[in-house]
């Protein structure tokens, strides 16, 4: 992005010129003849006389004032008056009578003894009718200078700049924090006047903070212009203030503030409205909230966010121990960057620090987000350690133009242990390392390959995404749990490891989601996943074509670690590649040690629970951490629930909020509809993207739609009585792994303290800069890192698992899988699409390293050898297609059409694919069996 050197953040002369003419002309000030005059009409006040209820010639003198008044809240009049003071209280004889209605008293222009305009912050409402005029509020608070008492009840009033010139200057001398007070705004406020030198942000010390609660009514803040650097390019050194209309805030509130056509130019901590959200030192929480904020650009001006790091379109940074509460937050159109020696930007929060929290609800970006800095650029947050995020959307292009840039995504950009549920993105997502549609990356450290835990439901990305390593439709690069995501944008890594769903996932667990983009990469494409070390998918399908232009390639996961299972999940897309390339994985196991980087952290849970899946537990066990998402000192430990209200709730719901009804109306019923819409959404998409096939088998053209209803039909059946068995199983895998991790990690612990954290910074959050630079996050998640230096046996499971899909790579094209480790079972399988190579697998029956396949068809391409290598046995099962008139002798497993249309074919093989009894030859598979699960196959 290109850097302005001459720093000109603001309007042509020309339209300064006219703004601040109109300016004038509005106060009255320019001259005693300009007087705008009052509306005309048929009704008017006959009383001239106006009476406050105290005396303010200590601010206004007595003699000649200008009013600037508001009328019918969007009309700007200025009206002359003398003022004096009558019993101790100010008085003021207009020059004419007003129209009859309400006006705000939003200030009075008057002259010092210097012979210079002054602008004194009224706020008051004025009721003119026929005979009388009367003033509310009737309070005054004479020491904090306001009409009002500063109650809920009875706020302290601002109508002009003025009033927040005098909330600074009391905050800033350290004797008023205006905690528990309350400030409404009551009128728009234009700060045009102040545009070209910049207004100091209120409570612009980092000791003294703003602790109070401003309403702006529903009004507007225009030209507000916030400048701590005196240009782009200006160097940091040991002083830096955080940039907003607030500049540090601690345990406020903010509601109903709209704030347009802003500037705001700073180095750390930099947004429109707040710079920087601060802890109490020794409290665990404490809470800032901004409900119904917004931030506009509606003109051609200069109106931009653009810091150095921790640089939001509302808020800039997030300090540790604080808790920052956004709710129904919009950016609309504000442009949001930072210079390439920053990180940490988003579309409304920069990010957080160490123990910081972001809770963020029904929240938008529609605003392009550039950042040039290094890493965690995001289209609502750019990074913090936890996120609790619901019911948001991204609308804006997201890009990390730095080519070393790390983290960058539709929703964040880097994340610690966190939960997202009901959000989406619209957005295009530039990146590098780590880009995704709703998340960036979660990693810790890339030394050790330690990641984060991620909790996702109802996540989808209809934006396209692009990064060179670890791109995803959903996340980029994370350690996650991923529940109904669906990914409709194409994904492309123009490096290694591209995927619908993910790039690189250390540990996932994926039930019930779709990519329906087509996913390319240079070396390694997966239609879900490029590359998974510790994996269990379930119920989960691609629909998009995948291409790896010179590697792997796979319909569901391309590089699969010695650890997983692959269980009801269906291909319907073609698959292209240059080495291996399969329809459900083109490389699973190992048969040689893996290095540092490909083991990363192992986080696995071992219980069983909604969707029938994981569940984190109050106790972690011994062996292994427990995914989980922490809110605060361990307090909140999420759980997924047995249904999807108890699961939103259970992911979603503040600790904090519990008392507070809008939170309560969210998560018992607004977020639980919006996750069924984007439920219903996805299958309407997925239905109508389903493939037919015209392969050589009569009548397999109906099979795609028969294998995605039975799909819906065992998501049902999960949610349903009786589906116990199904949970216990893969619960029972689960507790496989963990014993395996045990066994491989000696139940070691890292310490967090990693060189390489996505959510550190090079410069001080809040009170340094880069000369005094220090990694500042890191996470607090615990985490278990799997570090191998001698080869683990394989524990690999393919069941129940479809594919329609052409696959092509010569002769390495598979219809199931391409390479094979030992210990795998291949079960109940069904190949229909055509393979370049050969119909399943590279390997029948292996008894040396236990492989074996199980009930398997393939009529994908007629005669087609299924195996590369290895005898077929009468007992397993295995039927491929061949033409009647070709003679294939005695060898076992090949039919003719015939004899795959005769029920009495699979008899004997417990097979859970069936035809009906016509030549149809339809596809009659039941709800799917238990996955394998025995003490043989168990790890040893």
């Amino acid at each position: 992005m290109r850097i302005q050197k001459n720093h000109t953040f603001c309007f042509s002369r020309f339209l300064l010129f006219l703004l601040a003419t109109s300016f004038l002309m509005l106060t009255g000030c320019k001259d005693d003849e300009n007087q705008t005059p009052v509306p005309g009409g048929e009704d008017y006040g006959q009383e001239r006389r106006i009476e406050l209820v105290a005396d303010l010639s200590s601010q206004i003198p007595t003699g000649e004032i200008s009013f600037r008044l508001i009328y019918n809240r969007d009309t700007p009049l200025a009206v002359k008056a003398i003022h004096s003071v009558e019993n101790g209280k100010s008085v003021f004889y207009l020059d004419s009578r007003l129209r009859v209605g309400r006006y705000i008293l939003a200030s009075i222009i008057h002259k010092t003894s210097e012979e210079i305009f002054s602008e004194a912050n009224v706020g008051c409402a004025l009721d003119v009718s026929t005979r009388s005029n009367a003033v509310s509020p009737s309070t005054f608070d004479k020491l904090a200078g306001y009409f009002g008492t500063g109650t809920a009840d009875d706020p302290y009033r601002i109508a002009s700049s003025t009033g927040f010139d005098v909330m600074r200057k009391l905050i800033e001398d350290g004797n008023n924090s205006f905690e528990g007070k309350y400030f409404l705004q009551t009128a728009d406020i234009n700060m045009v006047g102040s545009y070209n030198k910049g207004f100091r942000p209120i409570a612009h010390q980092q000791a003294f903070p703003f602790k109070g609660c401003y309403d702006g009514g529903g009004h507007t803040i225009s030209y507000c212009a916030i400048r701590t650097l005196d240009s782009k390019e200006q160097k940091v050194g040991s002083e830096v203030h955080a940039s907003g209309l607030f500049g540090y805030a601690c345990g406020a509130t903010f509601r109903n503030v709209t704030m347009v056509d802003p500037v705001s130019i700073g180095a750390n901590s930099t947004g429109s409205l707040v710079g920087a959200v601060l802890g109490t030192s020794g409290e665990v929480e404490t809470p800032t909230y901004l409900d119904n904020c917004r931030v506009r650009k509606t003109s051609s001006s200069a109106s931009e966010i653009y810091g150095i790091s921790f640089v939001g379109g509302l808020v800039g940074g997030v300090d540790a121990q604080a808790v920052l509460v956004m709710h129904r937050c919009v950016n609309e159109n504000l442009p949001v960057g930072n210079r390439s020696d920053g990180s940490f930007v988003g579309g409304l929060v920069g990010g957080g620090t160490i123990n910081a929290t972001a809770i963020m609800d029904s929240c938008v970006n529609q605003s392009p987000v550039v950042a040039a800095g290094s890493r965690c650029t995001g289209g609502l947050i750019g990074g913090i350690e936890t996120a609790n995020i619901t019911n948001c959307l991204n609308k804006g292009n997201v890009s990390a133009t730095h080519r070393s840039a790390l983290g960058t995504g539709g929703i964040a950009g880097g994340l610690g242990t966190s939960t997202l549920a009901v959000v989406q993105n619209e957005g295009r997502i530039n990146g590098y390392e780590g880009t995704g549609g709703i998340v960036g990356s979660t990693v810790i450290s890339k030394s050790d390959g330690s990641y984060n835990d991620l909790i996702i439901t109802s996540a989808h990305n209809y934006g396209a995404i692009l990064g060179t390593d670890n791109s995803g439709g959903i996340a980029g690069e994370a350690q996650a749990m991923m529940t109904d995501c669906y990914n409709e944008g194409s994904v492309e890594a123009t490096g290694d490891f591209a995927g619908g769903l993910a790039g690189y996932t250390p540990t996932v667990v994926i039930n019930n989601s779709y990519n329906n983009g087509a996913v390319d990469a240079n070396k390694f494409a997966g239609g879900l996943l490029a590359r998974a070390a510790y994996y269990i998918v379930t119920n989960s399908s691609n629909l998009g074509p995948v291409t790896a232009s010179h590697g792997m390639a796979a319909g569901i996961l391309t590089l699969g670690g010695t650890t997983g299972m692959i269980n009801f999940c269906t291909n319907y897309a073609s698959v292209r590649g240059a080495v291996y390339v399969a329809g459900i994985i083109a490389h699973s196991g190992e048969t040689k040690s893996f290095t540092k980087r490909d083991f990363a952290s192992i986080v696995v849970s071992t219980g069983k629970g909604t969707f029938k899946l994981m569940k984190a537990l109050r106790t972690p066990p011994k062996n292994v951490s427990s995914l989980k998402a922490l809110f605060k000192g361990g307090k909140k430990v999420v759980k997924i629930a047995s249904n999807t209200l108890d699961l939103i709730s259970a992911i979603a719901t503040p600790p904090l909020m519990q008392d507070i009804s809008m939170w309560d109306d969210l998560y018992n019923r607004k977020l639980d509809v919006r996750n069924e819409e984007m439920i219903a959404g996805m299958h309407a998409k997925v239905a109508a993207a389903l493939p037919t096939t015209r392969g050589p088998l009569a009548g397999s053209e109906v099979l795609p739609g028969l294998v995605y209803e039975n799909s819906k039909a065992f998501s049902r059946s999960l949610e349903g009585e009786g589906d116990d068995l199904y949970g216990d199983a893969v619960h029972s895998r689960l507790a496989d792994i963990s014993e395996q991790v045990a066994k491989m990690e000696q139940n070691r612990e890292i310490a967090i303290a990693a060189v390489n954290c996505v959510l550190a910074v090079a410069g001080a959050i809040f009170t340094g800069g880069a000369a005094t630079a220090a990694i500042v996050v890191c996470s607090t998640a615990v985490t278990t890192v799997g570090i191998l230096t001698d080869r683990m046996d394989n524990c690999i499971e393919i069941s129940q698992c479809c594919n329609f899909g052409d696959i092509n790579a010569g002769e390495n094209g598979y219809g199931i899988i391409a390479f094979q480790g030992d210990h795998l079972r291949l079960h109940n399988c069904f190949s229909a699409g055509a393979a370049s190579g050969y119909g399943v697998a590279d390997t029948a029956l292996d008894g040396l390293d236990d492989v074996k396949p199980r009930r398997i068809i393939s009529i994908g391409t007629m005669n087609q050898d299924p195996f590369k290598s290895g005898a077929a046995v009468a007992n397993q099962g295995l039927f491929f297609l061949v033409d009647n008139k070709g003679s294939h002798g005695s060898r076992i497993g090949y039919c003719f059409a015939d004899d795959l249309a005769r029920k009495s074919t699979y008899t004997d093989t417990e097979s859970p694919f069936d035809f009906d009894n016509t030549r149809a030859w339809s596809f009659q598979s039941p709800i799917v069996p238990l996955p394998y699960n025995n003490l043989y196959y168990s790890f040893r």
